[in-house]
């Protein structure tokens, strides 16, 4: 075999390993299921959201931005404390507020989140996503009339 015929033939078969690599690479999470455990610990959010506000006699319907933030303290349990701020604009006014509460919350097997106030028939949704170091938040699946979205996301501290 001459230098030429090796150079090839170790040539195609470095292109072979390249392709395997490309195209045979397993799912970096492949079979993991979570639970309420992969949420303990400190976790810094940030929400937007929009509302309808319905205020006055007669009622009139107008809408209601805010932003949210602050600490959510998670037990691993299936259950949030949280402390932050909300900033509301409405009709040209701004209102802040501290804000703290509790939240349930249920880690479902595939890694959605389901947050629970004052309605446990209406929850927030959301994911856990970078090796459970932060959570995706969104609530267009609430069949709340009066909620128009929220979104937003918490970082584990």
């Amino acid at each position: 075999m001459t230098l030429t015929n090796t150079y090839k033939t170790f040539t195609a078969i470095l292109m072979l390993i390249s392709l395997m690599f490309l195209f045979v690479t397993p799912p970096a999470l492949a079979g993991k299921t979570f639970d309420n455990r992969d949420i303990k610990g400190e976790y810094k959010y940030s929400l937007n959201e929009a509302q309808w506000d319905t205020q006055g006699e007669p009622p009139v319907r107008k809408i209601t931005f805010c932003v949210s933030t602050g600490t959510a303290i998670a037990d691993g349990e299936g259950n949030l404390q949280t402390l932050g701020f909300v900033r509301c604009s409405s009709d040209g006014v701004v209102t802040t507020e501290t804000t703290s509460g509790s939240v349930m919350y249920e880690v479902q097997p595939n890694g959605e989140v389901l947050f629970y106030d004052d309605d446990l028939l209406d929850p927030t949704h959301g994911v856990i996503v970078d090796r459970g170091r932060t959570l995706l938040i969104d609530s267009t699946l609430r069949t709340d009339p009066d909620m128009i979205y929220q979104v937003g996301s918490a970082s584990k501290q």
